[in-house]
């Protein structure tokens, strides 16, 4: 009886805003600027590197 409405009440209360705040700003938030950052900076290289050679190609024909 005392072991249902203890875990129930605090725990739902204490954990649900811990974990809010965890995931919203420092862990989730960084890893997800990370993975942005470095899919951006792929595609960036890429489409550099087709414009590089679209030019040299344009260039020598």
């Amino acid at each position: 009886m005392t072991l249902t409405p203890g875990i129930g009440t605090p725990d739902s209360s204490l954990t649900t805003p811990d974990i809010d705040l965890v995931c919203e700003k420092p862990i989730c938030v960084k890893i997800i600027a990370n993975v942005m950052i470095v899919s951006l900076s792929f595609v960036i290289l890429n489409s550099l590197r087709l414009v590089n050679s679209l030019v040299i190609k344009l260039v020598h024909c």
